[in-house]
């Protein structure tokens, strides 16, 4: 049996947790979670490294740029209270 290939391993992982922040170390899920911070406190807590840490967009995210779109509104505030 050959490995999976490291692109479609992350794409089936991310079609089976969607909405959500995987923690990915080599071909093993190490954590899944609703927010950054949380995949980010367990890997501290458990002191786990090299961990590949990605969002999974929902179809609604996709279709409307979500995560783009909130970083362009800070972007945008930030430069208005810089004038």
């Amino acid at each position: 049996m050959t490995e999976e290939a490291e692109p479609e391993l992350i794409e089936r992982v991310k079609s089976q947790h969607v909405g959500k922040w995987i923690g990915l170390k080599g071909t093993h899920i190490v954590t899944v979670s609703d927010t950054h911070e949380e995949v980010l406190a367990k890997l501290k807590k458990e002191g786990i490294d090299g961990v590949y840490v990605f969002y999974s967009p929902t179809e609604e995210e996709k279709q409307y740029g979500f995560l783009f779109w909130e970083r362009e509104c800070e972007l945008e505030r930030e430069n208005l209270s810089l004038e």
